[in-house]
């Protein structure tokens, strides 16, 4: 495979047992083997944390043992960063030499299925945030049929719950501007309004469903909201 299309592939967080060794010029294995753990994974290579440091350039002969379902893959492959070494831990970023294309496939495939796994998991996570967002009413056309302010009560990667003076029907189309992240971030997320509810003050809580979004822009809408969320924890804002 051709070296830009392996820096293609998908990379997912995940952390499992690496055993590793250095490669001679003589191409054999030099003993001892060294264990490490995966940062992050990708079907090119991986993100490993040693506490043997490692220089770029160095080539080695690696044991990924990849989990649910188990999978052990060996290959030789090369050190082309190292991110930084500090207090016995060195932090580098391995490329695998070409592999065998049914192991290539198996690993493309768990790498994709732990995607879907951890966008399923991120969906479900409704983070509590109180910022204030510009709501527009859309016609049936998708026009602006009208403009009000409301503040989220909390924020979710298919949706989020507003809090409002203005009064809304089910099945009104509306679209959110808000900001979220340090510098800001302007963000447009178009829904339906599901429920509505009373609160005190005189005020209405809606249910609002996004609509049109895929999966990596759900991903970094939680992202996002969950930055935003610590920094106004940490900032008292």
């Amino acid at each position: 495979m051709h070296q830009d299309d392996r820096r293609a592939f998908l990379r997912v967080v995940a952390e499992f047992p690496v055993g590793w060794s250095r490669i001679g010029e003589d191409g054999q294995t030099q003993l001892p083997q060294h264990q490490a753990s995966t940062v992050n994974v990708s079907a090119g290579g991986v993100k490993m944390v040693s506490a043997e440091p490692v220089a770029v350039g160095d080539r080695l002969r690696i044991e990924v043992r990849f989990s649910r379902p188990p999978l052990i893959v060996f290959t030789d492959a090369s050190v082309i960063r190292v991110d930084s070494i500090r207090q016995g831990r060195c932090e580098s970023g391995l490329r695998f030499d070409p592999l065998d294309t049914y192991i290539e496939q198996r690993v493309v495939r768990w790498v994709y299925a732990e995607d879907r796994r951890m966008a399923e998991r991120r969906a479900a996570v409704r983070v509590p945030l109180q910022i204030m967002v510009t709501c527009h009413t859309l016609s049936a056309a998708g026009e602006v049929a009208g403009t009000f302010r409301a503040r989220t009560i909390d924020l979710a990667a298919d949706g989020a719950r507003i809090a409002t003076d203005s009064p809304l029907a089910s099945g009104d189309r509306l679209r959110l501007d808000l900001e979220l992240g340090d510098p800001p971030q302007s963000i447009h997320l178009e829904g339906a309004v599901m429920w509505g509810q009373t609160i005190p003050h005189e005020h209405w809580a809606y249910g609002i469903r996004f609509e049109g979004l895929g999966r990596l822009a759900q991903r970094a809408l939680v992202e996002r909201a969950l930055e935003e969320e610590q920094r106004r924890r940490h900032t008292g804002d």
